[in-house]
């Protein structure tokens, strides 16, 4: 039996040896002083050592404030986060991502509740409604461009929706008209469209607006049923967790939407929330907050607002007027603090420029 364990032999590697190069006679560093300028913090005179100093506050002012957010978010309650998406159920199915919207309950005492009350024929309306914007991002680039790449995709594309038009018969057997012609025309338009324009192997923008104009009024259908489904079945789920807190807690409720630029404003979690908050509560208790995907983040940055806002009434003493209530309304708002400074600076710059034109 051979034995288990090897010797073997330690070298240097070419890397390792090449770095002696950094010295003179096996010893004294070359290049001494420029190493020490490198690494010397406070510079090479008092100003920067100064300057250093002041920074080197404001570095240990930044990492005290990155801690405090992360605390504070997690320090207020009852919280409610809402989100369009339920990520974790449906991983990086993209896809599936448009279910109605998910609703996180955190309690002080540890609890937390979710519920996403919207049916699955929430998600068959939303997806219908983006049949547009389905093919636009398909046929898009090529509207001043003559190659026929596109044609493969939009044959995929035609392969899904000719499935989806097989099983319109048995898939609406229990569906009510309404729904089914919505169902029917979305679908078979949208056939007749993409079967036309791979056929005579032509991206048109005229064509498209012409098509999107004939589907027109069933895209707004469905988008008005999934936005019925989204109220009817959402506000009672969240009066449930009313009546479970009580009017006292309830009122104290915060809420998050969580969101992105293009649909931030009112959208159907903002509207939905509004209706069913405190009303003294809704302006500074509802926030909607851009490009945050994941609850910690979403309430990391509720505990940077609400410290910012007790911040601002320490700091600033609104009570006196003038700035001091100007800057504890920027700290308490979307508005940044240094907005009026910025405003005064452009005006000044702006004078001296003309005044150099009149000499």
């Amino acid at each position: 039996m051979k034995d288990q364990i090897c010797p073997w032999i330690y070298k240097d590697t070419e890397d390792f040896n090449k770095v002696e190069i950094l010295l003179e006679n096996g010893d004294k560093l070359k290049d001494y002083d420029d190493f020490m300028k490198y690494v010397t913090v406070g510079g090479k005179n008092s100003q920067d050592g100064l300057h250093h100093a002041i920074v080197n506050i404001h570095r240990m002012m930044r990492v005290n404030y990155l801690r405090m957010m992360y605390t504070v978010g997690r320090n207020i309650y009852p919280l409610i986060v809402a989100k369009d998406n339920n990520n974790y159920k449906y991983g990086d199915d993209i896809g599936r991502q448009a279910v109605g919207g998910v609703y996180e309950l955190y309690l002080e005492d540890g609890r937390t509740y979710s519920v996403m009350p919207v049916p699955k024929e929430y998600e068959m309306f939303k997806a219908l409604g983006h049949i547009p914007l389905g093919l636009y991002t398909i046929i898009s680039p090529y509207f001043f461009n003559p190659s026929l790449v596109w044609v493969t995709e939009m044959q995929t594309y035609l392969t899904r929706v000719e499935l989806a038009v097989s099983l319109i018969t048995e898939g609406t057997k229990d569906m009510n008209k309404d729904y089914i012609e919505i169902v029917d025309n979305l679908l078979n338009m949208t056939r007749e469209y993409v079967s036309t324009t791979i056929k005579n192997k032509l991206i048109d923008v005229f064509l498209f607006q012409e098509f999107t104009g004939k589907i027109k009024p069933f895209i707004g259908r469905a988008m008005d049923e999934a936005a019925r489904l989204q109220v009817e079945y959402t506000i009672p789920a969240l009066l449930n967790w009313k009546k479970m807190l009580g009017d006292e807690q309830w009122s104290k409720l915060y809420a998050v939407v969580s969101t992105v630029w293009p649909v931030s404003d009112y959208s159907v979690r903002f509207q939905i929330l509004k209706t069913v908050m405190d009303p003294e509560r809704v302006d500074t208790n509802l926030l909607v907050l851009e490009g945050l995907s994941n609850y910690e983040d979403l309430r990391t940055n509720l505990g940077r607002i609400v410290a910012d806002r007790f911040l601002a009434k320490l700091a600033f003493h609104p009570e006196d007027g003038g700035r001091g209530l100007r800057w504890f309304k920027c700290l308490s708002s979307h508005t940044d603090l240094v907005s009026d400074s910025c405003y005064k600076a452009i005006q000044d710059f702006i004078k001296k420029q003309e005044d150099k034109k009149e000499k």
